[in-house]
């Protein structure tokens, strides 16, 4: 090889100049492409960039693919239904920049745009249609995976409820602990330290029943009460 000869990098090299002195375009295939890109084929860029334009191409409102798309003076697009209901609802600032829009007449349509979602997507609602089915089903396996993790956390804590009953109550009675001789705050002190033992330990599985009794009007007899007629 010369020191003059031009190195190959696995693309058509240009042709020969035409009869005006201009250069033909270099033409490269799919095949050709790819042997110089390995790493990335056609189908998956165009892929990667649909996905992408999609983004652009839902309206900034009710995301969804824009119908009749209109273009605001802040070169925001929208679609006409919603960029109106928006104004109808005496909000006349655009959603996306938060600047002031004049008047409806301002908003410009938009014919390339729709053209271009025409062409991506012919068919607008059976596209819709077949996303929606595919965010219901993803909801359902969601709502399914939170009611698995729920039914397993229920299951703990049956096992703990069981576990708590199989053992030994701690000592509640609280009329066995108490002495006359002790004054209104060590009772008082007593009662709620046992009611927290309660509490904290056992899982009444039906309403707890006092051993004294109650006067006649039916209010609750108080701990100094309790005290005299266990001493009398």
């Amino acid at each position: 090889m010369s020191a003059f000869e031009p190195l190959s990098s696995g693309l058509p090299l240009p042709g020969p100049r035409g009869a005006r002195g201009r250069k033909r375009p270099l033409e490269i295939n799919r095949d050709q492409y790819r042997a110089v890109n390995p790493r990335y084929t056609c189908d998956e860029m165009s892929s990667v960039d649909i996905a992408a334009l999609n983004v652009e191409l839902r309206c900034p409102i009710c995301l969804r693919l824009m119908r009749d798309p209109v273009a605001t003076e802040c070169l925001h697009r929208f679609c006409k239904d919603c960029i109106e209901k928006c104004q109808r609802q005496a909000q006349k600032q655009c959603p996306s920049c938060r600047k002031p829009i004049a008047t409806r007449r301002s908003l410009r349509p938009d014919p390339s745009m729709k053209r271009l979602i025409a062409k991506l997507y012919p068919d607008l609602d059976a596209f819709e249609a077949d996303e929606e089915a595919e965010m219901l089903a993803s909801n359902r396996n969601m709502a399914e995976a939170h009611l698995a993790n729920i039914e397993k956390v229920l299951e703990r804590q049956r096992a703990l409820v069981a576990a708590s009953r199989e053992q030994e109550p701690p000592a509640v009675e609280l009329l066995t602990k108490l002495r006359p001789e002790m004054t209104l705050f060590e009772v008082l002190t007593t009662f709620h330290i046992e009611k927290h033992n309660f509490d904290l330990y056992y899982v009444p599985c039906e309403p707890f029943e006092s051993s004294s009794r109650a006067p006649d009007d039916g209010a609750p007899l108080s701990p100094a009460t309790r005290l005299d007629e266990r001493s009398e």
